[in-house]
């Protein structure tokens, strides 16, 4: 709404107001000034009227009309002769002397929504969202909200960004079996509210969980959800299902774009942990699009800022075949929308495929990669190799090595320059320092690199004695790029108490940066998979047991409209 310009109308009005004030000073008939003209103005920049009355002020009767934004406007009595008010179809008419007349926007009493504008999971693969189309009387914006279940549920919403009049949005975090309240807010272009309702919406049963939250020190505020990638569900910080894809071919899932949608790799024609391909899948629940990756995918997908996807793929095949073939040990990039692979990184031409690997690594998985992420600082590459435990960054354009993050025994003569070297006197543990059999590294804001650090027959390097059994940490690491050295800054390990073999998560609350860490692999007697999250203080805030004696890859944090607006 321009102010502006409804305030000059105004100011314009009642300046015509005024000169026929004193131009009927001799009695002599005047015409009136032209309202409705005024006010179809005032309708063409959507400030809608709010209220239309007679008064009678120092003995002069005048009509006082008033505007969402703009002033109040004041005219003579004699100017206007009645104004009809329908507020179900959000229409005043204004009749003016003379028999002329002009039907103008009106601030009306609901939005009427029927129950045929609103359809629930309208994929058929997501059960706990709907969509709505519905047409509004007048130009605005819409905002839902699914309230809280209970007097400590979680209410989740989203003020959509479209002025229009024609309005198609989603509905996300239904509670599963159960009569949602689902509150629609109308407001005009500033973000006035016009009207709200609350809707009604009965979903059905689904299959959920074991989760049992062992603590909950979040705010109230908090509405992200927990996402655990092999169950393609979303849980909020009560332990309610807000989400989930029940597409019987998902593997599971690997975060979210930029847009809003996940990303799901399939299960069709999946050998072991390689599939065919994956999904982006809207929160509707829909297929936007299936990629089908060359050479299979495994372990990581992640989208780069130009939109394209990193997938995890692998060098020979057959794959899965423990023939000798060289596996998990190449990374494409791939171009959104038409599948085409536009990059490759070969690790086999980086790094050294002979050097000694963890044991218990099948004979054609030398590397095992099994995470990577674009440090944008510098357009460079930070790759997970669990099977030599080797953090590396390489430079994106070139494929170049820059260093090398790992034990440094068995390193070969052309490598060894890039290894970074241990500053033990600026690091809080010097016997367990490196990591082994880590998984997903991340960036964290001042630079530093967190990562879940599995303990698999921990100073394997440089003891070949010890067993496979240690323990699971979250581990910080400050790097030194000039100085080429390493820190360990930072530990989370729970006394030792957890060990997963494989698999295993951190990450970060996009929001505010906390620590989110998943011992995700079982094995600890039910303790596990188990998830924590972390504030800036790294105290445990939120701790959770999800489905104990079950294995799980990783697990995200993220709002469940983020990134989504109209126009599913």
């Amino acid at each position: 709404m321009n102010r502006t310009l409804s305030s000059f109308l105004l100011i314009f009005c009642l300046g015509l107001l005024f000169q026929t004030c004193n131009n009927n000073s001799d009695n002599e008939p005047q015409p009136s000034f032209d309202i409705l003209e005024s006010l179809r103005a005032l309708e063409a920049i959507n400030d809608l009227v709010t209220d239309a009355r007679q008064e009678t002020i120092n003995g002069q009767v005048v009509w006082i009309i008033t505007f969402e934004e703009a002033d109040s406007l004041v005219i003579e009595g004699s100017d206007l002769d009645s104004v009809l008010i329908d507020r179900d179809n959000w229409e005043a008419t204004f009749f003016a002397p003379g028999g002329e007349q002009e039907a103008i926007d009106f601030l009306g009493s609901s939005l009427n929504i029927p129950n045929s504008a609103i359809q629930l999971n309208p994929s058929g693969f997501a059960p706990l969202a709907a969509q709505v189309n519905m047409q509004t009387p007048v130009q605005g914006k819409i905002a839902v909200q699914v309230l809280g279940k209970g007097p400590d549920g979680v209410s989740l919403g989203k003020q959509f960004s479209r002025f229009d009049d024609n309005h198609q949005f989603p509905i996300l975090g239904l509670y599963p079996d159960h009569l949602n309240e689902v509150k629609v807010t109308f407001t005009n272009s500033m973000g006035k509210v016009r009207v709200s309702e609350t809707l009604q919406i009965q979903t059905d049963t689904i299959s959920l969980p074991d989760l049992n939250i062992i603590q909950n020190n979040l705010p109230t505020s908090d509405s992200a959800l927990y996402w655990v990638a092999n169950l393609n569900m979303g849980f909020d910080r009560q332990g309610e299902v807000r989400w989930a894809w029940t597409n019987p071919d998902a593997y599971h899932m690997y975060g979210r774009t930029k847009n809003g949608n996940f990303l799901i790799n399939t299960q069709e024609n999946r050998i072991r942990y390689y599939s065919s391909g994956f999904f982006e899948v809207d929160p509707l629940g829909n297929i936007v699009q299936f990629y089908t990756v060359p050479e299979y995918m495994h372990h990581e997908l992640f989208e780069l800022p130009n939109g394209n996807f990193l997938v995890g793929a692998n060098t020979a095949q057959p794959i899965g075949t423990d023939d000798g073939q060289l596996q998990d040990d190449k990374l494409f990039e791939m171009e959104r929308g038409t599948g085409n692979i536009v990059k490759e990184w070969d690790m086999n031409l980086i790094l050294d495929n002979q050097r000694r690997r963890l044991p218990g690594e099948r004979g054609d998985d030398w590397l095992h990669l099994n995470a990577v992420y674009l440090d944008e600082a510098d357009n460079s590459l930070i790759i997970s190799g669990r099977g030599q435990c080797a953090v590396y960054k390489i430079d994106y354009d070139t494929g170049d090595l820059k260093w090398i993050l790992s034990p440094p025994e068995f390193w070969n003569d052309s490598l060894s320059p890039f290894l970074l070297q241990p500053d033990y006197a600026n690091s809080i543990d010097t016997v367990d320092f490196w990591p082994y059999g880590q998984h997903t590294p991340v960036r964290m804001e001042n630079g530093n690199i967190l990562m879940y650090d599995n303990g698999r027959y921990r100073n394997f390097y440089s003891d070949s004695t010890v067993s496979v059994a240690s323990y699971s940490r979250a581990a910080e690491y400050k790097i030194d790029e000039v100085n080429k050295t390493v820190s360990l800054v930072w530990v989370f390990d729970e006394n030792k108490q957890y060990f997963t073999t494989a698999a295993g998560s951190t990450t970060l609350n996009p929001e505010n940066q906390n620590k989110l860490l998943g011992f995700l692999w079982s094995g600890n007697g039910g303790n596990t998979p188990r998830l924590y999250e972390l504030d800036a203080q790294n105290q445990v805030i939120f701790e959770a047991v999800v489905n104990p004696n079950n294995n799980y890859y990783r697990f995200f944090k993220f709002q469940i409209y983020q990134g989504v607006d109209n126009g599913l």
